[in-house]
Protein backbone atom coordinates (compact mmCIF):
# COMPACT_ATOMS: atom_id res chain seq x y z
CA UNK A 1 0.00 0.00 0.00
CA UNK A 2 2.84 2.15 1.05
CA UNK A 3 4.37 2.02 -2.27
CA UNK A 4 0.96 2.42 -4.56
CA UNK A 5 1.00 5.40 -2.44
CA UNK A 6 4.70 6.92 -3.27
CA UNK A 7 4.33 5.89 -6.87
CA UNK A 8 0.79 8.05 -6.84
CA UNK A 9 2.53 10.84 -5.10
CA UNK A 10 5.72 10.56 -7.19
CA UNK A 11 3.07 10.59 -10.51
CA UNK A 12 1.19 13.34 -9.31
CA UNK A 13 4.38 15.59 -8.88
CA UNK A 14 6.06 14.46 -12.46
CA UNK A 15 2.45 15.74 -13.85
CA UNK A 16 2.23 19.13 -12.11
CA UNK A 17 5.73 19.55 -13.31
CA UNK A 18 5.03 18.87 -16.66
CA UNK A 19 3.09 22.32 -17.80
CA UNK A 20 5.30 24.22 -16.11
CA UNK A 21 8.47 22.82 -18.31
CA UNK A 22 5.87 23.25 -21.38
CA UNK A 23 5.15 27.34 -20.62
CA UNK A 24 8.59 27.96 -19.95
CA UNK A 25 9.54 26.76 -23.57
CA UNK A 26 7.31 28.80 -24.76
CA UNK A 27 8.85 32.40 -23.90
CA UNK A 28 12.33 32.95 -25.06
CA UNK A 29 12.60 34.49 -28.86
CA UNK A 30 10.91 33.64 -31.86
CA UNK A 31 13.22 32.14 -34.67
CA UNK A 32 12.32 32.39 -38.42
CA UNK A 33 13.49 29.85 -40.86
CA UNK A 34 13.71 30.36 -44.62
CA UNK A 35 14.31 27.00 -46.49
CA UNK A 36 16.08 25.63 -43.70
CA UNK A 37 18.23 29.08 -43.19
CA UNK A 38 17.79 30.73 -39.92
CA UNK A 39 16.88 34.92 -40.80
CA UNK A 40 18.62 37.30 -38.75
CA UNK A 41 16.66 40.33 -37.97
CA UNK A 42 17.87 43.61 -36.83
CA UNK A 43 14.54 44.00 -35.32
CA UNK A 44 13.64 40.61 -33.79
CA UNK A 45 9.93 39.20 -34.82
CA UNK A 46 7.70 39.89 -32.39
CA UNK A 47 4.46 38.38 -31.56
CA UNK A 48 1.15 40.37 -30.93
CA UNK A 49 -2.51 38.83 -30.21
CA UNK A 50 -1.20 34.93 -32.10
CA UNK A 51 0.23 36.51 -35.21
CA UNK A 52 4.58 36.69 -35.77
CA UNK A 53 5.55 39.99 -37.44
CA UNK A 54 9.18 40.64 -38.98
CA UNK A 55 10.57 43.27 -40.20
CA UNK A 56 9.06 44.37 -43.65
CA UNK A 57 12.27 44.67 -45.67
CA UNK A 58 13.58 41.47 -44.32
CA UNK A 59 10.92 38.98 -45.25
CA UNK A 60 10.52 40.25 -48.58
CA UNK A 61 14.16 39.99 -49.49
CA UNK A 62 14.49 37.11 -48.46
CA UNK A 63 11.68 35.47 -50.61
CA UNK A 64 13.02 37.37 -53.60
CA UNK A 65 10.69 39.90 -53.78
CA UNK A 66 11.93 43.99 -54.88
CA UNK A 67 10.80 46.47 -52.59
CA UNK A 68 9.47 49.63 -53.19
CA UNK A 69 8.59 52.08 -50.53
CA UNK A 70 6.96 55.07 -51.25
CA UNK A 71 6.11 56.82 -47.85
CA UNK A 72 3.66 54.98 -46.02
CA UNK A 73 2.92 52.54 -49.31
CA UNK A 74 4.65 49.30 -50.00
CA UNK A 75 4.78 47.72 -53.33
CA UNK A 76 6.46 44.31 -53.37
CA UNK A 77 7.38 42.24 -56.70
CA UNK A 78 8.31 39.03 -57.28
CA UNK A 79 7.76 37.71 -60.96
CA UNK A 80 4.24 38.03 -62.39
CA UNK A 81 3.42 38.46 -58.32
CA UNK A 82 2.87 42.33 -57.55
CA UNK A 83 1.60 42.92 -53.55
CA UNK A 84 0.67 46.80 -52.65
CA UNK A 85 0.02 47.85 -48.50
CA UNK A 86 -0.09 50.81 -46.73
CA UNK A 87 2.14 50.29 -42.98
CA UNK A 88 -0.88 50.32 -40.80
CA UNK A 89 -4.03 49.56 -42.76
CA UNK A 90 -5.81 46.25 -42.77
CA UNK A 91 -5.57 45.50 -46.31
CA UNK A 92 -3.47 44.99 -48.94
CA UNK A 93 -3.55 44.58 -53.01
CA UNK A 94 -2.29 41.38 -54.42
CA UNK A 95 -2.09 41.38 -58.32
CA UNK A 96 -5.24 43.89 -58.51
CA UNK A 97 -7.26 41.88 -56.14
CA UNK A 98 -8.04 43.63 -52.33
CA UNK A 99 -7.81 41.07 -49.27
CA UNK A 100 -7.98 41.63 -45.82
CA UNK A 101 -5.02 41.13 -43.61
CA UNK A 102 -5.91 39.83 -39.56
CA UNK A 103 -3.69 41.99 -38.59
CA UNK A 104 -2.04 45.53 -39.97
CA UNK A 105 1.37 45.94 -40.29
CA UNK A 106 2.68 48.25 -37.17
CA UNK A 107 6.00 50.12 -36.51
CA UNK A 108 7.82 48.81 -33.58
CA UNK A 109 11.41 50.78 -32.53
CA UNK A 110 11.32 52.82 -35.69
CA UNK A 111 11.04 49.48 -37.84
CA UNK A 112 7.94 48.40 -39.69
CA UNK A 113 6.98 45.20 -39.16
CA UNK A 114 4.80 42.61 -41.38
CA UNK A 115 2.45 39.53 -40.50
CA UNK A 116 4.86 37.15 -41.62
CA UNK A 117 2.22 34.21 -42.57
CA UNK A 118 0.56 37.28 -44.76
CA UNK A 119 3.82 38.13 -46.78
CA UNK A 120 5.06 34.43 -47.04
CA UNK A 121 1.81 32.98 -48.35
CA UNK A 122 1.12 36.20 -50.43
CA UNK A 123 4.30 35.61 -52.23
CA UNK A 124 3.67 31.44 -52.75
CA UNK A 125 5.55 30.27 -49.52
CA UNK A 126 4.07 27.75 -47.02
CA UNK A 127 4.37 28.18 -43.47
CA UNK A 128 4.66 26.28 -40.37
CA UNK A 129 4.84 27.39 -36.36
CA UNK A 130 6.23 25.33 -33.96
CA UNK A 131 4.96 27.04 -30.73
CA UNK A 132 6.58 24.95 -28.64
CA UNK A 133 9.87 25.72 -29.73
CA UNK A 134 8.77 29.43 -30.98
CA UNK A 135 10.54 28.43 -34.71
CA UNK A 136 8.76 29.39 -37.56
CA UNK A 137 9.57 27.95 -41.13
CA UNK A 138 8.70 29.37 -44.22
CA UNK A 139 9.64 26.96 -47.20
CA UNK A 140 9.13 28.21 -50.83
CA UNK A 141 11.19 25.19 -52.73
CA UNK A 142 10.03 21.76 -51.30
CA UNK A 143 6.85 22.08 -49.75
CA UNK A 144 6.75 18.83 -48.20
CA UNK A 145 10.83 18.80 -46.37
CA UNK A 146 9.17 21.27 -43.97
CA UNK A 147 10.14 19.94 -40.52
CA UNK A 148 6.49 19.87 -39.16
Amino acid sequence: MKKAIAAVTALLILLTMIPLSASAARTGPIEVYIDGKFQPYDQPPVQKDGYTFVPLRGIFESLGAKLELNGNTIRAVKGNTVIEHTIGEKTAIINGQSTTLAMPSLVINGRTLVPLRFVSEALGAQVEWSSFHRIVYVGTTDRNKLPL
